[in-house]
């Protein structure tokens, strides 16, 4: 891009003197009924006006909340009872029939029973039936049985189907029973369904409430030579009531299905694996033990336990419990936490040493748990002390995982928190981090890329500003579309930088940040790992390069103006609330530090240049006019170099000479420089063509360059002499 002009000069010399120039959880359910339930001294239950167990379809809720384990549990017994009988008296005090029961056991015509005489006449028609099974029993009414060391004995492959009725244990026998379902025979499976054992609110004639349960609920007994733990269970839709801390279900294997709650539940004991079922929910509120030796609430007892403790698609499990290990293994324990699955884990014990969400025999000898965590899944730990044990979570695109304590760990290595990242993408598309506080506010970032692990010890988690001492590992957001828009014109040469959206776009941000820069912020093949994104995070304004930065909280639109053409790279970052807990709101998620290089055009080339200097000379020797200097004003977003390519004399005849140097002894010889006002010099100017010095007229200055002549004067000032020069000068885009 060139230019050339003409500057013409006007040189009066005379001999007079003269001058003329111048930025909790909470798991829910609801069973109802239409109408409330009584029963009189002659009357059975009917069908119609028992408790509807929810079907697939009926749905459970999972809230976040900040209320204490004891008023969500309270929250969860008083709306399941009060909403399904509000007011029902049941009276054990007459004697109930033996009525023949109906059905042969098969699924299509099970057998009928409706009274603890029925279930075990039923029971032993199919223990002497000669086929193998599985046989069908079905309620036709709520069961009040007798205190015994084993109520029912189970000897072959059965499901029993409540249908929606109580099985109670009376209030009038002199002991408790100690078995309810006792499984005779090694090898059988046993499905419990639709059934709601023991209760809070029910009462007998004498206004007693039925909340008294067996020492056991289901139970393999030990006989030898067999295994006590050969037996697998499946539990589907019940509603579970205990008073007495013992075990709950006793057996090799067991499956949750459906719709299930304990409360002021025992153990459970499990030898081979535990399996909660696609789309379940199973929600455990465990009471406190009578013995201090019973700290846990599941205990897996098989020392060479090799099948996963399982939470299926789309299953929820849900703990709160008293005691300081929700899960205790004598082996090292494999969890399998499905897609879109969830663990919510809440250890209430006020004064544990550290709590664990699972224990095993092997911590001392630092074996890690291991946990598979699937696609949209979820696992939270939340207790009211430390939180111990080793964890390695191999997460495959989860939710988050979180842990939330109420005191932090003091010893190095005791806790640890670990995550292995096994996907190439979150569900938004980016990467994850775990974030947690140290020193109490200053926010801690590790990023997980694909096939990494990382690791955080817990005693460098300080978030007690917070109430509690956080850590979670959570997808990034994503910045999914930014806009960067240059616009250059006369005087004009501007970049806007625009955040359109961002995933997920629903969540809000906390924070927008933007640096804007000359050169790359970063080195190496990618942006996208953890050294460029930490050398983007750490330039700052005395970064070579460096244009700006800004940060704002609420604001996603940056222009920076007046900036020369050229390549610029501009680098954007969101913060914000990933997850709708306000709870974590101290543990924001930030995207990666994204990049686009631009490209800033040349505007037109326009440049204001004086037309016409006039100057006096007044002596002999060297003299400038700097006092009566003139702007040159560049209108374009680059350098342009300013060169005299011609100096052409007007006037004829002149008896002063232009020359490059005077030498001793000359007369009437004149040596003209064009200077500037940041000192650049055009050099000695001549009649003719010159190959002179360029000038460099910068953009967008706050004080203009200004120009002036400068230069020598040698020989007589009796006598007045007038010159005029025209400069050829071209104007080139640097």
């Amino acid at each position: 891009m060139k230019k050339i002009s003409r500057l013409l000069i006007v040189v009066s010399i005379i001999c007079f003197t003269s001058s003329t120039m111048s930025h909790h959880f909470a798991l829910t359910e609801t069973f109802e009924s239409d109408k409330p339930l009584t029963v009189n001294n002659s009357e059975s239950i009917s069908s119609d006006d028992s408790l509807n167990i929810p079907t697939e379809d009926d749905s459970w809720s999972y809230e976040e909340t900040n209320e204490g384990p004891t008023d969500a549990q309270k929250n969860f017994s008083d709306k399941n009872d009060e909403n399904v009988i509000p007011e029902t008296i049941l009276n054990d005090s007459s004697d109930q029939p033996i009525t023949a029961h109906a059905g042969n056991g098969t699924e299509i015509d099970p057998y009928l029973v409706g009274s603890q005489a029925e279930m075990i006449s039923a029971l032993a028609m199919i223990q002497n039936d000669p086929g193998t099974g599985t046989y069908y029993i079905e309620l036709t009414g709520n069961i009040i049985y007798e205190g015994a060391t084993i109520v029912f004995n189970i000897y072959k492959d059965v499901v029993i189907d409540g249908k929606g009725y109580y099985v109670l244990h009376d209030n009038v026998s002199p002991s408790r029973a100690e078995r309810l379902f006792n499984v005779a025979v090694a090898g059988l499976s046993v499905t419990l369904r639709n059934m709601n054992i023991g209760s809070d609110t029910l009462m007998d004639g004498n206004g007693i409430l039925y909340n008294k349960n067996p020492s056991r609920l289901i139970y393999r007994e030990s006989v030898s030579p067999s295994s006590i733990y050969d037996v697998s269970v499946i539990i589907e839709n019940i509603n579970y009531y205990g008073t007495v801390y013992f075990d709950v279900i006793y057996a090799a294997r067991v499956t949750f299905k459906g719709h299930n709650s304990f409360r002021n539940a025992g153990r459970f004991v499990i030898n081979q694996q535990v399996f909660f079922a696609e789309n379940s929910t199973t929600a455990i509120y465990a009471m406190q033990p009578s013995s201090s030796m019973i700290d846990y609430c599941f205990y897996l007892s098989n020392s060479s336990l090799n099948e996963p403790f399982v939470i299926d698609r789309n299953a929820e499990l849900s703990i709160v419990t008293p005691t300081p290990k929700a899960i205790s293994a004598i082996n090292s324990i494999r969890m399998d936490i499905r897609t879109e699955a969830r663990l919510f884990v809440y250890t209430t014990h006020p004064t544990a040493i550290s709590s664990y969400m699972i224990y095993h025999t092997q911590y001392s000898s630092a074996v890690g748990t291991m946990i598979l965590v699937g696609p949209n899944a979820t696992v939270v730990h939340e207790s009211q002390t430390m939180i111990g044990n080793s964890y390695t979570f191999m997460a495959d695109k989860p939710k988050y995982i979180l842990f939330r304590a109420a005191a932090r760990q003091t010893l190095t290595g005791r806790g640890i928190f670990a995550v292995n990242r096994l996907d190439t993408a979150s569900e938004f598309g980016g990467h994850y981090q775990v974030s947690y506080r140290v020193a109490n506010t200053q926010l801690g970032n590790l990023s997980v890329f694909p096939n990494t692990t990382v690791s955080r010890d817990l005693t460098t988690v300080y978030s007690g500003g917070s109430g509690t001492y956080d850590i979670i590992y959570q997808p990034n957001f994503v910045i999914d579309e930014i806009q960067v828009e240059p616009e250059v014109g006369i005087d004009i040469s501007n970049l806007t930088t625009t955040i359109n959206t961002t995933i997920p776009p629903e969540r809000p941000l906390t924070k927008h940040d933007f640096k804007l820069s000359k050169q790359r912020l970063w080195t190496g093949s990618s942006v996208n790992n953890q050294t460029a994104q930490t050398q983007i995070n750490n330039a700052t304004l005395t970064t070579n390069g460096m244009v700006a930065v800004r940060s704002s909280p609420t604001e996603s639109l940056w222009q920076e103006q007046k900036l020369y053409a050229g390549t610029y790279y501009v680098y954007v970052k969101v913060t914000g609330q990933l997850h709708e807990d306000p709870e974590l709101a101290h543990l924001p998620s930030e995207s990666f530090w994204y990049e686009v290089v631009i490209e800033v055009p040349k505007s037109p080339l326009n440049v204001e240049v004086p037309l016409e200097k006039i100057f006096k000379i007044r002596e002999e020797g060297q003299f400038d006019t700097i006092a009566s200097s003139q702007p040159i004003i560049s209108h374009s977003n680059f350098p342009i170099n300013l060169t005299v390519t011609e100096v052409v004399e007007h006037a004829t005849a002149s008896p002063v000479t232009l020359v490059n140097e005077i030498l001793s002894g000359a007369n009437k010889q004149l040596r003209l420089h064009l200077g500037t006002t940041n000192n650049q010099d055009s050099g000695s100017l001549v009649v003719g063509l010159n190959q002179a010095s360029p000038i460099e007229i910068l953009p967008f200055l706050d004080n203009p360059l200004h120009l002036y002549l400068k230069g020598e004067y040698a020989g007589s000032l009796q006598q007045k002499h007038e010159v005029s020069y025209s400069f050829v000068y071209q104007l080139t885009a640097k």
